[in-house]
């Protein structure tokens, strides 16, 4: 495990039990009694997406914000396979012995909340608190059909604004109020 200091938290890279270099931000407790609060994100995402809230819960709390593999500063998986649930939650598992965390509160966000409900499911007790987000024990087709209409599907972007614009239109159905810089 590698330690940066960077914007308010420090990168944290471990490694997977199947050798990957996965990477979190590991925002400091503010006392040495602080609970810990584990941010976990959907599909297609990264830490970036919980900057804002993970700022404000650590005033209060130790924050780790999970980059699952592939994603962000997260080593990519040469194994397609290895994209799924179980493999996430094992690395889940293993950030939270890396970072020497017992219980945990959690956010999950849409594959974040699935991981979750299965981390729950597989050590019932690990999590104090659990806050779905964008998620629920039962899955909308109308969601996932979306989800499938663009992920794997996009071009690369060479800047900036070809990056909002693809942004923008896949997205524009959930966030219709999204600024550009958003």
């Amino acid at each position: 495990m590698s330690e940066q200091q960077s914007r308010g938290y420090k990168d944290l890279f471990y490694q997977s039990e199947d050798g990957l270099t996965l990477y979190a931000r590991d925002y400091p407790a503010p006392s040495p009694d602080a609970q810990c609060v584990l941010l976990m994100h959907g599909l297609s995402r990264n830490s970036r997406d919980f900057e804002a809230l993970a700022d404000h819960l650590s005033t209060r709390f130790r924050v780790l914000v999970a980059e699952q593999r592939g994603r962000g500063k997260s080593e990519w998986d040469t194994d397609p396979t290895c994209y799924a649930i179980p493999h996430y939650v094992r690395d889940m598992f293993v950030l939270l012995q890396a970072a020497n965390v017992s219980r945990v509160a959690t956010v999950g966000t849409s594959m974040g909340g699935i991981m979750a409900m299965v981390m729950n499911s597989a050590m019932p007790g690990v999590f104090s608190h659990v806050v779905l987000n964008d998620i629920g024990p039962k899955l909308c087709d109308e969601g996932l059909n979306r989800i499938k209409g663009y992920v794997g599907q996009g071009e690369p972007v060479t800047t900036w604004t070809e990056a909002v614009a693809y942004n923008r239109r896949i997205n524009e159905v959930a966030f219709p109020t999204l600024s550009d810089e958003g």
